[in-house]
């Protein structure tokens, strides 16, 4: 029996005696997601299996070269691939060699998604419409993650918006989740067909002729819709060239439009008949609707005492504000025509009026700071219901610094928006008054100008701008 257990142990430490020792690995460190890497073990007795363990997980791998006091095996991919710390074992016939640690470092971006900011598309029917979308991903640890969306590329979708949910995960199980529009709306009108020929018809009296014609107008979604043009089917036109101009709106709001000139023949040959229209009028704007323009049209060419006038807009109208073209035709006894044009401009020359104007906070007290400041603006046109205002120059009688080029924040001030700026709580003398001018201009461009203040009082003056520089850096 003694004997028997003496085999035993003298068994069992030939097999101990026989393990191998790492005492090295080469590299110890790898980058995360650098490419393909093989590691090499240093040591004695070594087997010729090599064991990973960590947060990728477990693995075996085979060793792809083996010498005397090292061998060489292919470090997995999905190692590489996550950050961390794993430990490797050598396996063989003499047992376990181990366990050595290496590390995986670096940056990893995280899982992410690439969705469509939104999808729209036309419907085919009054039900909606078959959808396709594109959704990727990129980042973790995983090159091909499986993507899921709750409304697959596609599938149907009916008539509105439907919100599609999209989830990536890994074999890691990370997870990246997004979500994006998909609207189905008609936003198609409908297509209108107009008459293939020109329509010409012989003028019935010296105001022309009635002239019938048909249009239909087919939408995609709703099929055929009523048409409205002008002038109407069976209107009287009068002689010369009227384009008539038609739409047709579906039952989701969106117009088609369609175009086609009838043409009325007088008995006579045409000649153009002078229209004498004035120069471009030029009136001053009364209220934000514009202003009343008359004037005188005269038609030479003709022997008719007479001639029809007619100027779109007519003479007396209100004019907006701006210039508007306005077109004068006439018509004599025989069905002579002559078209002529001018310009009316109605203008604004008077500036706004500032009615108030203040800084907030509008005093400081000096220790060398920069403050916000808001300007607070009152401002009323006549014409312009919206002038726009802002800060144009700053100014005091005591010296201010500009940037000396050294600290991005030297400057005494700086203009941070239309109606904001910053302000240095800074004084040489007594005081310091910052005067801060603001240009308020209307839609014409006429200016207006005034100015606040902010004064600095109180703390201590600065002695130079040096001394100033020497504070600002120690204020930092």
């Amino acid at each position: 029996m003694r004997k028997s257990l003496a085999a035993v142990f003298f068994l069992l430490c030939a097999v101990s005696a026989s393990a191998g020792t790492i005492t090295s690995l080469s590299p110890n460190s790898f980058r995360v997601n650098s490419g393909e890497h093989f590691i090499t073990v240093n040591g004695t007795g070594l087997g010729n299996r090599l064991v990973f363990d960590g947060p990728a997980g477990h693995f075996e791998v085979d060793a792809t070269a083996i010498y005397t006091g090292s061998i060489i095996g292919w470090v997995p991919e999905a190692i590489i691939a996550r950050t961390g710390t794993y430990t490797l074992n050598v396996t063989g016939p003499n047992g376990n060699s181990g366990p050595a640690t290496f590390t995986v470092t670096g940056f990893k971006f995280p899982l992410a998604l690439l969705l469509p900011e939104y999808v729209r598309v036309q419907p085919k029917s009054r039900d909606g419409g078959y959808v396709k979308y594109d959704v990727f991903a990129m980042g973790g640890s995983d090159a091909n993650p499986v993507i899921e969306c709750d409304t697959p590329s596609g599938s149907f979708f009916k008539m509105g918006t439907t919100l599609v949910t999209c989830v990536a995960t890994n074999m890691y199980q990370e997870q990246a989740r997004g979500s994006f529009p998909v609207h189905v709306r008609d936003e198609v009108g409908p297509v209108l067909t107009i008459p293939r020929e020109p329509i010409q018809v012989k003028a019935e009296s010296i105001e022309g002729a009635k002239v019938d014609y048909k249009v239909f107008a087919v939408d995609e979604i709703y099929g055929e819709v009523a048409v409205d043009c002008l002038p109407a089917p069976g209107s009287l036109f009068p002689i010369g060239t009227t384009m008539v101009h038609c739409a047709a709106t579906d039952f989701d709001l969106n117009t088609g439009h369609a175009s086609f000139p009838v043409e009325v023949i007088g008995d006579r040959e045409p000649y153009p008949l002078f229209v004498e229209v004035p120069e471009t009028i030029f009136e001053k704007a009364i209220d934000p609707r514009g202003a009343k323009v008359e004037w005188k049209i005269n038609v030479t060419g003709t022997k008719d005492p007479d001639p029809r006038v007619t100027c779109t807009p007519p003479s007396g109208s209100v004019f907006p504000i701006g210039e508007t073209v306005v077109t004068c035709d006439a018509l004599d006894a025989w069905g002579m025509r002559g078209s002529n044009t001018f310009s009316v401009w109605v203008i604004d020359p008077t500036p706004p009026s500032i009615v108030e104007l203040y800084a907030k906070p509008d005093s400081l007290i000096a220790d060398n700071r920069l403050y916000p400041i808001d300007i607070y603006v009152s401002v009323k046109d006549d014409i312009d219901l919206q002038p726009v205002c802002e800060i144009y120059s700053v100014t005091s009688k005591d010296d201010i610094d500009l940037d000396d080029g050294e600290d991005p924040k030297s400057y005494d001030w700086k203009v941070t928006g239309p109606l904001t700026l910053e302000l240095r709580a800074e004084r040489r003398n007594l005081s310091r008054v910052y005067n801060i001018n603001v240009a308020c201009s209307d839609y014409f461009g006429n200016i207006a100008r005034s100015r606040t203040t902010v004064t600095v009082t109180g703390g201590t003056a600065s002695m130079s701008q040096e001394t100033t520089q020497r504070k600002r850096r120690s204020s930092r």
